[in-house]
């Protein structure tokens, strides 16, 4: 089966960066064919990034139209092109002001195989009118999809016998005569009683909050998928414990959360809590006590080959610094800056661990928790990454992340002096020495997320 993604773009080079980005972050293995439309680009930023874009094992064409003509035109130049002339089987869509969640391809393949009769799309949108009228009716409801007469253009997914039929003519007519394809390509559907298919949770996103176009001048909110999240981690278990503040743990998960689905979600604490995340277990009364909880304990509430460790202060700011490359280490957290040797990865409060390294150290009764010459406390931070981390890659062949890789993941700022000690986009942070500051984060999520 060939699948072809088609790219319209024009100008607002930051959308288009986001729009790369997230498809570099995706599994792109169903993937054959892109072709990117730009549609008279006058700022040099985008042409270069179109120039420079690159994905592995994907072919990749461009077409710079010279004069400024419509995004119906650059659908109509790509759509023909992947159906006719690359003959593709798939064929979906994407404007350069959206973003795709990291496996999108995956599911709108699988989607559209179960309904080849019907549109396709992954963008779900219940935004409202101005004047507070629905703009896209949801017909049935479901539990993974819904259907609705109209949908936004921002993504479809067809397979060419739609393309011809429904699409192509639209597309057509509106560059003669105007009005909207998306709109008309849906309602020639309709005629056939196909309803359009909107997966759920959206895999797509629309971002351009500034339209091309101008749809936003009339004072119209622009169409957005409420139910999108940048990341689907299945592979992952989201886990924390704390008998202390557990009300910092729950807020540290749901910004975690909010980006990302997890496979599930941990919170280990002796307080009561209504929410369901929340694991009973015995106090832990102590900094050594919590060392030896999660070097002993926390394998048995991780059913996931990986799991993402966070405490109150240290837990996910930025999904998009996520990197698939993770999965090639059994650990990782941020650097410790003051140590001057090859043992500075790193620290636990926000760490990502395989399950593997936790029935590892959970098992061998040589590994347990002992003070050195640095620590008084019996970190097991300290104690995983230095004291035993010769022993762990020599006879388990345990893999730390290099600092590079460490660094892209979080950032712990203690002993570190400004301005290496501020944010800078990581996956996340740990620790009260981090510096917010600059445009590098919406300091506001910290009050936004609710308990």
């Amino acid at each position: 089966m060939k699948v072809g993604l088609v790219i319209c773009t024009f100008n607002r080079p930051a959308y288009l960066k986001r729009l790369f980005d997230s498809l570099r972050r995706a599994d792109l293995s169903r993937l054959d064919y892109i072709y990117i439309i730009d549609d008279a680009s006058t700022d040099e930023e985008t042409i270069n990034l179109i120039d420079n874009f690159y994905i592995q094992d994907v072919w990749i064409d461009c077409d710079f139209i010279k004069i400024k003509k419509s995004i119906k035109n650059s659908l109509l130049i790509g759509y023909d092109n992947l159906f006719y002339e690359k003959e593709c089987d798939i064929v979906m869509n994407l404007d350069g002001d959206a973003i795709v969640r990291n496996d999108f391809m995956d599911v709108l393949t699988g989607v559209k195989m179960k309904f080849k009769g019907n549109l396709l799309t992954g963008f779900q949108c219940n935004t409202k009118n101005r004047d507070g009228s629905i703009r896209h009716k949801i017909l049935t409801d479901g539990e993974t999809y819904n259907t609705k007469a109209t949908v936004g253009g921002i993504n479809f997914v067809l397979h060419k016998e739609q393309y011809d039929r429904f699409m192509r003519p639209a597309l057509q007519h509106t560059l003669m005569h105007g009005g909207n394809f998306d709109q008309l390509t849906c309602l020639n559907a309709m005629e056939y009683r196909l309803h359009t298919i909107c997966v759920k949770p959206s895999v797509v996103q629309h971002i351009g909050i500034e339209s091309s176009m101008g749809h936003s001048a009339g004072g119209e909110p622009p169409d957005v998928a409420d139910d999108f999240k940048m990341l689907n981690l299945p592979h992952v278990t989201l886990i924390g414990a704390d008998c202390v503040n557990l009300p910092g743990l729950i807020k540290a998960a749901n910004i975690s959360e909010q980006d990302i689905f997890f496979k599930k979600t941990v919170l280990l604490s002796s307080q009561p809590s209504a929410d369901k995340r929340v694991a009973h277990i015995d106090r832990i009364g102590s900094k050594e006590a919590y060392s030896q909880f999660i070097l002993k304990e926390l394998h048995k509430y991780v059913d996931s080959p990986y799991c993402l460790v966070i405490q109150s202060d240290g837990y996910v700011l930025n999904a998009e610094a996520w990197s698939d490359e993770f999965y090639q280490y059994d650990y990782i957290g941020a650097p410790w800056e003051w140590y001057d040797d090859d043992c500075r990865v790193g620290n636990g409060g926000f760490s990502f661990r395989s399950q593997r390294l936790n029935k590892i150290l959970a098992t061998d009764e040589a590994i347990n928790l002992v003070n050195d010459g640095y620590i008084s406390n019996f970190a097991e931070d300290h104690n995983i990454c230095r004291i035993y981390r010769c022993y762990l890659e020599e006879k388990y062949h345990i893999r730390f992340a290099p600092e590079e890789i460490a660094r892209q993941f979080s950032i712990e700022a203690f002993r570190v002096a400004p301005p290496e000690n501020h944010y800078a986009g990581s996956f996340g942070f740990h620790g009260k020495h981090v510096r917010f500051v600059g445009n590098h984060i919406n300091v506001d999520i910290f009050n936004k997320i609710k308990l």
